[in-house]
């Protein structure tokens, strides 16, 4: 009886570490792939010469590419 109350507890250890995991993970790669975009388009507006433009069309494609990672991983869950 004392190994299935450790392995039930070993168990929701687990599964408690991969939430936490996955608290950090989400809004980590969310922020990088921000992060990178912006100064992706930054670098090309000063290289360019084009203003604000660039920077803020990679901030939307760095929006939308990290709202698809989130999407993709927690579609991995539900599997």
């Amino acid at each position: 009886m004392a190994e299935g109350g450790s392995s039930k507890r070993s168990e929701e250890r687990g599964q408690e570490a991969r939430r936490i995991s996955l608290g950090v993970t989400l809004p980590t790669t969310f922020a990088a792939s921000v992060v990178v975009a912006v100064v992706i388009g930054y670098g090309l507006d000063r290289w360019l010469g084009t203003g604000p433009w660039l920077t803020l069309v990679f901030l939307g494609l760095g929006l939308i590419a990290g709202i698809r990672e989130i999407l993709s991983v927690l579609k991995k869950l539900d599997h």
